[in-house]
């Protein structure tokens, strides 16, 4: 795990601590890491034998932290992490505000991964004709006796695709002959 960012002399302390995942009982980004869920820590100093990240936070002053997921849904697109130099700093109120500003920063993050994916996503049109009688919208359009064009596609469970298709009113095909326009 890589810090991003950080502000103040923390650069020195999340070097001298160890970050790896894999690690039991680490830092408590370590720990929301591997949970998913808000760790708050009151008071770093009631137990130094649990870590040697507290001995590392003691030393810099940091008396208590929290450390909440940035989660939308199912997806945790990394770890907020605060120490204070107050012990029990982070009470009831400040674990509410973190967990939702960790949520408006990963749904903030959602959003423009979304934008970017649909900027660089490449629109293709197009307009086809079936001719093939024995296919399910040439024999509704036949059926009807007017003109079926499907609106778009949307991939379903497994293998299905959902169609939207508009059925123009009966009498009132748009070509000459019995075709459903894409």
């Amino acid at each position: 795990m890589s810090p991003r960012s950080w502000a103040g002399d923390s650069a020195r302390y999340l070097d001298s601590i160890d970050r790896s995942v894999h690690a039991e009982g680490g830092p408590p980004s370590v720990r929301t890491s591997q949970a998913e869920r808000m760790t708050v820590v009151p008071a770093i100093g009631d137990s130094l034998r649990d870590g040697a990240w507290r001995t590392a936070a003691i030393s810099r002053n940091y008396q208590s932290v929290i450390s909440v997921p940035l989660q939308y849904d199912e997806f945790v697109y990394g770890v907020l992490t605060v120490y204070s130099d107050r012990s029990d700093a982070f009470g009831e109120m400040f674990q509410s505000v973190f967990a939702e500003l960790g949520e408006s920063i990963a749904n903030a993050i959602r959003d423009v991964e979304s934008r970017q994916r649909e900027a660089a996503d490449t629109v293709l049109e197009l307009d086809l004709s079936l001719g093939a009688t024995d296919t399910l919208l040439v024999q509704l359009a036949d059926a009807l006796d007017t003109t079926v064009t499907c609106d778009g596609a949307v991939p379903h469970e497994g293998e299905a695709t959902r169609l939207f298709i508009e059925v123009e009113g009966p009498g009132r095909r748009r070509g000459r002959d019995h075709r459903v326009h894409r």
